[in-house]
């Protein structure tokens, strides 16, 4: 079977680069343990070569022996494609998908260099389904020579032809062979030619292989796409074939493979991974953060700048996701005034086009409209660096809406790709990260409802504790090494959480004081605040609800607060007694934090008190 291997060359790029593709060429591989993996490259495997993430090659194996390797270059490319290189190897072998991934990328744009002539480009588009299957196998070709296809070569009685018969596919006579190239003569029967031969698919063993106008699949005659499209998921699974309207479309398969099998999710496993990684999160914060995520698909990460809320978010995510198409991180701009940033616009230059963001938001989506079963990450980085109400208003009026729809143009169809409406998924959880400062601008109550807000802030000994040690997080450690779990983390994500005991005794005197100054909450809050306590205590076992209840003022009820003295001074006291256990005193040196019932929500009462006296005005974000 022919095997996949890239890379990582320096010291022979003016080699590769001085010969011209289709010639064949050896180099010499010197013994040793960065060269040991040379026994696994047979003749006819391929390679993709890397030189300083610059010019890129691709070869076929055409001779091998000890010392030596003896390469045809196909084609090369300046391109930049991204792919993490252990450098530790010389030849490391990739999968199908990466390998037919990159090659993809590779093509594409060796077909824009000018002087270049190739037939195909992605997505391949055709009305005739016969020119359409030539196009796509020429493309195939070119990226493999059809390695994947021609195993389930079968000739037929007539030696002139084969066939693919294997289960439900069933591509009889599809091409024929001759050691002569054809001509019009030898294809047309009445006035139908039975053969492309404008140009032959390819040449092997003194053999040319043309594709035939009609194949059949079992008894009946015809062109047989099913039988076709059975072929390309079973060879090529990274592509699909699809019908569009009136055309037959060949395009990269946005369903990517996931290979990691699955088992149930524990957080304990998160919080020892990071804290092995070096990273500086309490596993409180790591508790709230998880079970914020599992309650809702949009949280909100405030505080000190600096602290770690896009660290943490981007932890999470690179370790619970497999592939790197599950995480896209977008930094706000501060001249973000409509939604195009993150969902592209419709061109308004040509008829039925759509551009889509550079961000890489539009295309996150679809991914996780096509793979439900797994977590997406959307980190929008400095979220209130613009109004949010501008660019994210399409997102804010999803989560909260019964189909979830966005509007994305007014066609009937796709435009370039792109669907008219797209289904904002339950799968993508958006996480915003919040600096405040006199560059940034406040959410309004409309933001802060859909959303739990986690604060980040950094205590003297945690301080203390990150100068004595100085360690330099290693984020790679992390990478991946959750992604066992992420199904059962969506499938709590989405799954029915059961009713929490007792909660209106303990959450109605919030909601009375709240109302006094216009910051009560409403049912979804009170709906959102069972949820998260509910899961936050199955993640431990716990059956103290304390820690949760308290997790869940601070996050859901506390952060539309903000008003000067004369409207809020009263309410923060009232509301600080309400976390205090009997006997202790509000606002008392005498009353120390750890000691109250409910201690972050306390200890941010007070916090937006001393600053509401000192300043005459406090608000949640800045205190």
């Amino acid at each position: 079977m022919t095997k996949k291997f890239i890379i990582p060359i320096n010291t022979l790029i003016d080699t590769f680069s001085k010969i011209e593709s289709g010639k064949e060429f050896e180099f010499s591989v010197r013994s040793g343990e960065k060269y040991q993996d040379l026994n696994k490259i047979s003749v006819g495997d391929h390679l993709i070569a890397s030189s300083e993430g610059k010019v890129y090659y691709h070869f076929n194996v055409v001779g091998l022996d000890d010392e030596k390797i003896q390469l045809k270059k196909t084609f090369e490319i300046e391109k930049s494609i991204n792919y993490e290189l252990n450098e530790g190897k010389l030849f490391q072998e990739i999968s199908d998908f990466d390998y037919n991934s990159i090659c993809s990328q590779l093509f594409n744009a060796y077909q824009k260099t000018p002087g270049v002539d190739i037939q195909a480009v992605l997505p391949i588009k055709e009305k005739s389904i016969g020119r359409f299957i030539l196009y796509v196998l020429s493309y195939l070709y070119e990226i493999d020579e059809l390695g994947n296809i021609k195993s389930h070569f079968k000739r037929n009685a007539d030696k002139k032809y084969i066939s693919i018969n294997e289960g439900n596919i069933n591509l009889t006579s599809i091409f024929r062979v001759s050691k002569e190239k054809l001509i019009k003569e030898d294809v047309v029967s009445g006035i139908k030619p039975r053969n492309f031969i404008e140009k032959e698919l390819f040449e092997k063993d003194g053999e040319y292989y043309y594709l035939s106008t009609e194949w059949t699949s079992g008894a009946s005659s015809g062109l047989d796409l099913d039988s076709f499209i059975l072929l390309i998921d079973a060879c090529y699974s990274e592509y699909r074939v699809y019908k569009e309207d009136d055309f037959y479309v060949f395009s990269l398969n946005t369903n990517k493979q996931f290979n990691v099998s699955q088992s149930n999710f524990n957080f304990y496993e998160f919080g020892k991974a990071v804290h092995d990684s070096g990273l500086k999160f309490t596993d409180g914060l790591i508790h709230r953060f998880i079970a914020a995520l599992q309650t809702k698909q949009f949280i909100i990460l405030t505080g000190l700048s600096g602290s770690g809320k896009t660290k943490l978010a981007e932890a999470f995510s690179g370790w619970v996701c497999e592939l790197g198409e599950q995480v896209c991180m977008v930094a706000v701009g501060a001249d973000w005034t409509n939604r195009e940033p993150l969902l592209g616009f419709p061109n308004s230059l040509a008829t039925d086009d759509y551009v889509k963001p550079e961000s890489g938001v539009l295309n996150l989506i679809l991914s996780a409209q096509n793979n439900p079963e797994y977590p997406y990450f959307l980190i929008l980085d400095e979220m209130n660096m613009s109004h949010v109400e501008r660019y994210f208003a399409d997102f804010l009026s999803a989560l909260e809406s019964v189909n979830s729809t966005i509007s994305l143009h007014s066609g009937d169809k796709e435009w370039s790709g792109v669907p008219s409406k797209v289904t904002l998924p339950k799968n993508l959880f958006i996480i915003g990260t919040v600096n405040v400062d006199e560059t940034t601008y406040m959410f309004s109550p409309k933001v802060l409802d859909r959303a739990n807000v986690i604060e980040f802030r950094v205590t003297k000994d945690e301080m203390g504790d990150y100068l004595n040690s100085l360690i330099s997080p290693d984020m790679k450690n992390l990478k991946g090494k959750g992604a066992h779990m992420a199904q059962d983390f969506v499938s709590i994500a989405l799954g029915e959480i059961g009713k929490v005991e007792g909660l209106s005794d303990k959450l109605t005197p919030f909601f009375n004081d709240l109302q006094k100054v216009g910051a009560e909450f409403g049912y979804r809050t009170a709906s959102e605040v069972s949820r998260f306590i509910s899961i936050y205590n199955s993640m431990n076992g716990g059956t103290d609800d304390n820690d949760a209840i308290d997790a869940a003022i601070v996050q859901k009820l506390l952060p539309k607060l903000h008003g000067s003295r004369n409207k809020l001074a009263s309410t923060l006291e009232i509301l600080a007694k309400l976390c205090l256990n009997e006997g202790q005193e509000v606002f008392s040196e005498s009353t120390k934090h750890e000691d109250t019932k409910y201690p972050i929500s306390y200890e941010k009462l007070e916090r937006m008190h001393e600053r509401i006296i000192a300043d005459g005005f406090t608000s949640f974000a800045e205190a």
